[in-house]
C-alpha cells in the first residue's frame, strides 16, 4: 500500500491476488475501486518493491507476474505493457523514477537493472548487476539509480560492498 502524496487521508492498495487498484480513506473508512485491470487476473505494485512516483500520479505495475506497465492515477491510462520476462533471469522488482521512467531489476541468468522511458520503450541497461536499490533525483534533477554493488562483477576498486549512484539513462 502507498500513501497518497497529495491527500494525507488516502492510501492506495490492491487486494492480494486481485486485479483492482483501490483507495482507502483513513478519515472516512471508505474503500473505493479506482480501476480494474481486466487484462490481468492479478496485479502487483512493482513486484512488491515499487513505489508511487514523486509526482504522486504514476504507479509501476506488473500484471500476472510478467507484464510491466505504468498506470496514471489521474487519467486511468496505462502505458503499453512490456513482457519483462524477455529480459532474462527472474523478475525482482520494477519501479518508477522521479521523471516517470521505469526500471526493472532482474536476477539469475543475466542479472541487470534495465531502464524504460515514460512509454515503456526500452532505453538500455543502467547497470549489469542486481542489488537492493532505490530511484532518486540528482542535484541537477536527473534520474539516478542508487544501488548496492555487492553483485557487481567489476566493483569499484577496494569497495566490493558499497553503494553506487548510477545516473540514468547513461548508467
Amino acid at each position: 500500500a502507498f500513501w497518497s502524496r497529495s491527500d494525507p487521508s488516502l492510501i492506495y492498495f490492491h487486494p492480494w491476488d486481485g486485479n483492482q487498484l483501490r483507495s482507502f480513506n483513513v478519515a472516512t473508512a471508505a474503500v473505493t475501486t479506482l480501476h480494474t485491470f481486466s487484462s490481468y487476473s492479478r496485479i502487483s505494485f512493482g513486484m512488491g518493491e515499487g513505489d508511487l512516483s514523486a509526482d504522486g500520479d504514476h504507479l509501476p505495475l506488473v500484471g500476472d507476474g510478467r507484464w510491466g506497465f505504468v498506470f496514471t492515477i489521474s487519467t486511468h491510462a496505462s502505458t503499453p505493457a512490456v513482457d519483462l520476462t524477455s529480459y532474462g533471469g527472474s523478475l525482482d522488482n520494477t519501479d518508477v523514477t522521479p521523471l516517470n521512467r521505469s526500471t526493472l531489476i532482474h536476477i539469475g541468468g543475466p542479472s541487470a537493472a534495465e531502464l524504460f522511458d515514460q512509454s515503456m520503450n526500452y532505453v538500455g541497461k543502467a547497470v549489469d548487476y542486481h542489488g537492493h536499490s532505490d530511484r532518486g533525483r540528482d542535484t541537477d534533477g536527473a534520474d539516478v539509480l542508487v544501488i548496492t554493488n555487492s553483485a557487481d562483477p567489476t566493483p569499484i576498486p577496494n569497495c566490493q560492498n558499497g553503494v553506487v549512484k548510477s545516473r540514468l539513462p547513461a548508467g
